[in-house]
């Protein structure tokens, strides 16, 4: 009962600040320095800085995308993709140059600080199993071969499972977003945070399992493999999923301080914002970021 009683409590407190959102602000700024980094190439420890700064630029020249990317226009494309959807948002957004209306307006009050983005090309694994081998259909529209990995699992009953699985190495593009959040909210309290937040994207594997009457399993596949055109996506699609995160964080942020001035403890919950209903709702899922600092 008393569990019960603390979790209504919490969720009152949730339902007075989702409805506080519609009136509070956030002022947008994007001061971020962007990094383009190529981690397919191995930097070997204990090298000079010189050394490290020419293998660093012959890497970046060597990469296959990141060398297509204009890191100011980047960081300005994706800026403008973050501010669109915070304008999807419940809260009031005002852009950098409402400083002085921001700063006189009542709390809560939010800034939200894009201060730095890093694109990193890198390799990544896919992998895929399967335990009940299947004969391959439509199996020439495949343009790749590997055999498949065959190990025995038990399950702790009479019977062995035969599992076989791939490991393909794959291009993958990471899009990671450092943000510093500062938030006045009631009773004069201040929080500013750093959260870092991360969007990948890969090569797209699709195949199949096949065995044709022989002692061997083959994983037929094909790649649709990221190209110097699909980095609009880059700016555009991460964009959703960051301000979500970010969502997320300043709710959370907020619900904590006012849950232990009126309970005199930490909540009991997480929460996540509903960026399609404007609700504020507990979750088991984990958070989507990282604080930095505190």
């Amino acid at each position: 009962m008393l569990v019960l009683q603390s979790c209504m409590v919490e969720q009152r407190i949730a339902y007075r600040f989702q409805e506080e959102i519609p009136q509070t602000i956030i002022l947008f700024q994007n001061s971020a320095d962007v990094f383009l980094i190529n981690s397919k190439v191995d930097i070997p420890n204990d090298i000079s800085e010189n050394e490290y700064n020419r293998i660093i630029d012959s890497a970046y020249y060597a990469s296959d995308l990141i060398k297509h990317i204009d890191a100011n226009e980047f960081g300005e494309a994706l800026g403008k993709s973050l501010h669109n959807s915070l304008q999807e948002t419940n809260f009031i957004i005002y852009p950098n140059d409402s400083i002085s209306s921001f700063i006189t307006h009542k709390t809560p009050r939010i800034i939200i600080d894009v201060v730095q983005v890093e694109v990193e090309e890198h390799f990544d694994e896919f992998y895929e199993e399967l335990s009940d081998v299947q004969l391959g259909i439509n199996s020439e529209k495949y343009l790749h071969i590997k055999e498949a990995t065959h190990t025995i699992k038990n399950d702790g009953s009479d019977f062995n499972n035969d599992i076989f699985s791939v490991n393909i190495l794959r291009n993958s593009l990471s899009i990671n977003l450092w943000i510093k959040v500062d938030i006045w909210d009631k009773d004069s309290i201040h929080n500013s945070n750093t959260i870092f937040m991360t969007y990948q994207m890969n090569d797209d594997i699709e195949g199949m399992f096949i065995w044709k009457n022989t002692e061997k399993v083959n994983y037929l596949y094909t790649i649709d493999s990221l190209q110097q055109f699909d980095l609009w996506k880059a700016q555009q699609f991460p964009a959703p999923s960051f301000v979500n995160s970010t969502m997320d964080y300043i709710v959370n942020t907020v619900l904590d301080n006012r849950i232990l001035i009126e309970k005199n403890k930490y909540s009991q919950n997480e929460w996540k914002y509903s960026m399609r209903s404007g609700r504020i709702l507990s979750t088991e899922d984990g958070l989507p970021y990282t604080i930095i600092d505190e």
